[in-house]
């Protein structure tokens, strides 16, 4: 049993020394490459890459934990300022997630980890080109269905 102990405390020593370090590296993203991973260290750490792209139009950027980084949460950075931190988990069985809009132009991210029960993790990084937009019908009747409600107090208190 303290064998068994013994060796698990090296293993996670090992894989903390390889998932902190302290040479930051830059990865170039586009719309097309689809999810990029990177690695931290625990709460108070400074991701181990920082993500730059260039994009012609408006492009949301997706910030996740990967499997196994329950309970995590970033902060954020664009072009050195916080873009806010990613979605607190409410449960142990929930991932925390980000998602940014840009405008075009080219923008450094990077992030920091506010809080972690692990004393290192994995995340993942999507830039995805275009942004949504919001369906005309459904923003129509959304109106309409309020103007109307509003019509219908006034008409109320007058009588």
């Amino acid at each position: 049993m303290n064998k068994k102990l013994t060796i698990s405390a090296i293993i996670v020593l090992a894989l903390s020394t390889c998932f902190t370090s302290a040479n930051a590296t830059t990865i170039e993203i586009r719309d097309d490459y689809g999810w990029i991973g990177f690695t931290y260290g625990g709460e108070g750490s400074s991701w181990n890459d920082t993500f730059i792209f260039t994009i012609t139009e408006a492009s949301t950027l997706r910030v996740l934990p990967d499997f196994g980084s329950l309970g995590d949460i970033y902060e954020v950075f664009a072009d050195g300022t916080s873009l806010g931190a990613t979605s607190s988990s409410m449960s142990p069985d929930t991932f925390s997630t980000g998602l940014w809009t840009f405008q075009a132009g080219t923008h450094q991210v990077t992030g920091i980890v506010l809080s972690s029960p692990n004393s290192f993790g994995v995340a993942s990084i999507i830039l995805e080109s275009g942004v949504p937009a919001v369906p005309v019908p459904a923003a129509v009747w959304l109106f309409s269905s309020g103007l109307f409600g509003l019509i219908g107090v006034a008409r109320c208190r007058k009588a």
